[in-house]
């Protein structure tokens, strides 16, 4: 399960009506993961289009397993996903 943190939630200047907010997954369900959450830094440029910021990933006892800064390139926002639900809920029509 995902959430947006709403707290997180901001403008991103540099891209005019681009949106950028920290998403928090639980995985402890899936026990084929490696890591029982992440935090994902996502950008959504309002036209269909998102990226990753940086990612961090760890088990359950808080301890990291994995943490990237890359920068993704801008990717197509695939339909049913929850970022095609942040964009419509959240970036203005």
């Amino acid at each position: 399960m995902y959430r947006i943190m709403k707290s997180e939630l901001k403008r991103n200047q540099p891209t005019k009506g681009a949106l950028t907010f920290w998403m928090r997954g639980d995985h402890a369900k899936n026990t084929a993961l490696k890591y029982q959450h992440s935090l994902w830094n996502v950008t959504l440029n309002c036209d269909g289009k998102m990226r990753y910021n940086a990612s961090t990933t760890t088990k359950a006892d808080g301890s990291l397993v994995e943490q990237s800064d890359i920068q993704s390139p801008w990717l197509l926002i695939r339909p049913d996903t929850i970022f095609q639900s942040a964009e419509s809920k959240l970036c203005p029509a």
